[in-house]
């Protein structure tokens, strides 16, 4: 019977994490009811590990040692970039809060700021640009030749088009 008990419970750093509709929270140190947990997005089909309300806690004194809002994204700027909030709003301004690449405002629904774009060998800020030209720099891998490329690719695929007509 503890042997059947042992294999249904997952161990987490030694302390065990599911036990039949129930959850060990990291945090907290009690058993809870999996519906107490939120879905981890980093790992499929598993939870966080720690229940919703000390995750809200978390946040909250993160928050709280971090300042106001302005001032956590001012410090993910210059973690990330080396760029002060007030820097990004001096290149949106220059930029007249359009993307570098294709002139448009942001349109995605979820987000309404520019993306920092970033040479990922030098670190350096290149300019800001939207989620959808940020996204198709990074899947081509910031590669001039892939990019033209493609262009190529997609401008021969026309003239056949024009051609055939």
């Amino acid at each position: 019977m503890e042997n059947d008990l042992a294999k249904k419970i997952k161990l987490w750093r030694g302390y065990p994490v599911d036990r039949g509709g129930e959850r060990w929270c990291s945090i907290c140190m009690l058993w809870k009811s999996v519906q107490l947990f939120s879905p981890d997005r980093r790992r499929a089909g598993a939870l966080l590990r720690r229940c919703r309300p000390c995750q809200v806690e978390a946040v909250r004194t993160s928050r709280d040692r971090n300042g106001s809002w302005p001032a956590w994204q001012n410090n993910q700027y210059l973690k990330k970039y080396g760029i002060t909030l007030d820097q990004y709003g001096r290149m949106a301004e220059a930029q007249g809060d359009k993307c570098a690449l294709c002139g448009k405002a942001e349109t995605t629904s979820n987000k309404t700021r520019l993306c920092v774009d970033h040479d990922h060998l030098t670190g350096k800020v290149r300019r800001l640009l939207c989620s959808n030209c940020n996204r198709a720099m990074g899947l081509f891998r910031d590669d001039p030749a892939l990019l033209r490329a493609a262009a190529q690719y997609i401008e021969s695929f026309r003239a056949d088009l024009k051609a055939a007509e």
